[in-house]
C-alpha cells in the first residue's frame, strides 16, 4: 500500500510543501518547549528539534532534490518497506 501512495505523494509539490510545514511545526514545538543546552539527555531532544528544522528548511527550498531522491528510492526494488 505504501508503494502505491508514495509516488503520488512525491510527484505533488503541494503535498511535499505541506508535509514540510507540518514537520517544521513539530521541530519548532520541540525547540520552543525544550531548548535546553546542558550536557545530559535533554541535549538530545534539543538537537533532534534543531536537526529537524534544518532538514525541513532544506526540503522546502530544494523540493526538486527531495522529489528526485524519493523517485530513486522507489525505483530500487531491493529496498524492502515491510517490517
Amino acid at each position: 500500500m505504501f508503494r502505491a501512495i508514495l509516488p503520488e505523494f512525491i510527484r505533488s509539490p503541494t503535498l511535499l510543501y505541506l508535509a514540510g510545514f507540518l514537520r517544521l511545526f513539530g521541530g519548532l514545538a520541540l525547540v520552543l518547549t525544550h531548548n535546553i543546552w546542558v550536557l545530559d539527555w535533554r541535549l538530545i531532544i534539543a538537537l533532534v528539534g534543531w536537526v529537524n528544522i534544518v532538514r525541513v528548511v532544506v526540503t522546502i527550498f530544494q523540493c526538486n532534490r527531495s522529489w528526485g531522491s524519493g523517485l530513486s528510492f522507489l525505483s530500487n526494488e531491493e529496498d524492502s518497506l515491510a517490517v
